[in-house]
């Protein structure tokens, strides 16, 4: 999340709070994230300017708002730390059963398609903020070659910026035989990228953000 998509949530939650009190309708706020603490991991502590404006319109959008609607119980305990009085509805983030099913004529598009031997899979799906814990996977990925010659970790996400600099990192681990880069994907093909993978990886270091 940029500088500019800060920008335009905080606008948004400030506009969102000022039709509530100007025309007493009722506000209604969709908090699938916590959008500070989200710039918190992903490397802004350096522009405290950014965070305290983000937290100060999150914090005046869950006071103002008639109820919060959550994805799950770390931002329910957010909403209730810094907005009490405030209605709850906490809606866990699952996918329908359907989508539960798995898509085996995809995994093994997706497998020609990236090129993959007939080996184990292990797949990473998220963004490359420093939070995520990549580069910790990535240097993993040198030790999973050697044990593991045939094995191949997937990393769907990243922008291109972000996946030159974890391919140089894994260049210089001697770990890109063992990792492909599959770049941004839609999440039409998460079910076909978790039906490809014997494990979905989650190297997270830090922060509890859903996101």
């Amino acid at each position: 999340m940029g500088q500019g998509d800060v920008a335009q949530q905080n606008v948004i939650l400030l506009f969102a709070v000022w039709l509530k009190r100007a025309y007493g309708c009722r506000l209604i706020y969709n908090m699938d994230s916590y959008i500070s603490d989200h710039l918190r991991y992903a490397g802004f502590l350096a522009v405290r300017p950014v965070l305290r404006l983000a937290a100060a319109c999150e914090r005046a959008a869950m006071r103002a708002a008639d109820c919060v609607v959550t994805v799950g119980l770390v931002l329910s305990d957010e909403v209730r730390r810094l907005a009490p009085g405030t209605r709850i509805l906490q809606l866990e983030d699952a996918p329908l059963d359907e989508e539960f099913r798995e898509d085996a004529a995809g995994a093994e598009r997706l497998r020609r398609e990236l090129g993959l031997s007939p080996g184990p899979v292990a797949v990473y799906a998220g963004n490359f903020s420093a939070y995520q814990g990549v580069d910790l996977l990535v240097r993993a990925a040198a030790h999973v070659g050697r044990l593991m010659p045939a094995a191949r970790i997937v990393l769907a996400g990243g922008e291109p910026r972000e996946i030159e600099r974890m391919r140089t990192l894994a260049a210089a681990r001697g770990a890109l035989p063992t990792l492909v880069f599959a770049g941004r994907r839609p999440t039409s093909e998460m079910r076909t990228f978790t039906t490809l993978a014997c494990a979905m990886l989650s190297p997270r270091v830090c922060g509890t953000n859903p996101r």
